[in-house]
């Protein structure tokens, strides 16, 4: 089995890493940086880690190419970029940016492993969303503008997936214990990256044969 993880070398992404690689997942891991994790443990049968910006075609096609070489069974979206700033004081650039990031390339990449998927005896995508993209917050309205989108896109692909074996499945996590948020003054009270990398690997080898479970919210006690 192997899993395509995208933003894989910190905070979620590269606790995802950790528990896959501990269950023998080979891994395809994307990351601006390029450098490989240093501490995955298990069994892996193969990491290759893609570097460069996912808003660049030579990255996306990179990633096909790799796809075409080894295939995939799970795709996790996971890379994304948060910003609490209100829309009058956020530059047009970083709009541009949190929308690509958050929105278009969960949207690109499920089209590049889609074919990939289909060949798979157990293909899906777990889309890392958001409390946000549940719940809209007057600090949050581009950040939650593109997990809305996200949402939607979700829904409307898991519904074109299923007759082909494909499940598309949502993750909608409160806040999260890691440097995207560590400016808050509740940051030891939010939410560990281990226990949402726990529930979205449960979400992917649970099945049942009376119900489809297409989305999980994760919210702190």
């Amino acid at each position: 089995m192997n899993v395509l993880i995208t933003g894989a070398n910190r905070g979620l992404g590269l606790t995802l890493t950790r528990r896959f690689a501990r269950d023998g997942f080979g891994l395809i891991l994307t990351c601006r940086s390029g450098n490989p994790p240093d501490d995955v443990d298990g069994v892996v049968p193969f990491m290759r880690v893609i570097g460069g910006d996912l808003t660049m075609a030579a990255t996306l096609i990179n990633i096909h190419e790799t796809l075409d070489e080894f295939g995939v069974d799970l795709v996790v979206n996971n890379a994304g970029v948060y910003s609490d700033e209100s829309l009058q004081d956020m530059p047009s650039e970083k709009i541009i940016v949190i929308s690509s990031v958050n929105f278009m390339i969960p949207i690109m990449i499920t089209q590049i492993a889609w074919p990939y998927l289909e060949k798979s005896k157990n293909g899906a995508i777990i889309n890392i969303n958001s409390v946000a993209g549940l719940n809209s917050s007057y600090n949050e309205p581009v950040y939650s503008a593109t997990k809305f989108g996200l949402r939607g896109f979700s829904e409307a692909m898991d519904k074109v997936g299923r007759p082909a074996g494909i499940r598309v499945l949502s993750i909608y996590p409160g806040a999260m214990k890691t440097d995207m948020v560590r400016h808050r003054e509740d940051w030891d009270n939010l939410i560990s990256p281990e226990a949402v990398a726990d529930a979205v690997f449960d979400l992917y080898n649970r099945k049942y044969d009376s119900l489809a479970v297409t989305s999980i919210t994760l919210e702190r006690f």
